[in-house]
């Protein structure tokens, strides 16, 4: 999954090795990489301010991360783990 920041310079992308990646757009430069999920990511994407970055996981859960810190700040996890998308 891929999703642009609202002022278009940097992008966040998903990937089946379980990380998000945050990206400068102009260079295509890997800027920050956020790994807690323990499966394929089927989701990202910005808050609207790019205060946080929400990811979904197949693993279940979805987590909100600080852009700043790589970290995550909340956790929310499903049962179903197929529910999430």
């Amino acid at each position: 999954d891929i999703d642009w920041a609202n002022d278009g310079k940097r992008f966040l992308t998903g990937s089946g090795d379980s990380t998000i990646k945050l990206w400068d757009a102009s260079s295509y430069k890997e800027i920050a990489k956020y790994a807690g999920h323990k499966d394929h990511i089927l989701c990202v994407k910005f808050r609207p301010d790019g205060g946080q970055i929400a990811s979904a996981s197949q693993d279940g859960t979805v987590n909100f991360w600080d852009p700043k810190s790589s970290k995550v700040l909340h956790s929310i996890s499903s049962k179903i783990k197929s529910y999430i998308y």
